[in-house]
């Protein structure tokens, strides 16, 4: 329940285009920001990241915790219901223009070569 009353308090912020500046915002660290709560929330979930370090996306610092938040949430709550220790994988690539993020659960044969 606490987590659909925070779905909805966040989504309701959304009713008009989110109106602050763009900068350059390191992943890595973004993505450490959005990991903590749920870290704590799911301590039995594993996570692999795979971020080249110094990896900077262009975005507004609230929007992309924000939308952090809900991929990360999502797939946290996959991997604590489908697998045991549940394993969220993590990844970034530079693609030129764009960065591409990858979350999903792991694969079987992930789990099984990543240090734990």
């Amino acid at each position: 329940m606490r987590y659909l009353s925070s779905l909805a308090e966040r989504t309701g912020l959304w009713h008009q285009p989110p109106d602050e500046p763009l900068g350059e915002l390191v992943l890595a660290d973004s993505l450490d920001q959005a990991l903590r709560p749920l870290r704590e929330e799911f301590p039995r979930v594993q996570v692999l990241l795979n971020i080249p370090s110094g990896l900077r996306v262009r975005a507004g610092s609230q929007c992309l915790q924000t939308i952090l938040a809900f991929l990360l949430e999502n797939a946290f709550h996959a991997a604590h219901l489908h697998t045991a220790p549940g394993v969220v994988r993590i990844q970034a690539h530079d693609e030129g223009q764009t960065i591409r993020l990858e979350i999903g659960r792991a694969s079987c044969r992930e789990r099984v070569s990543s240090p734990v």
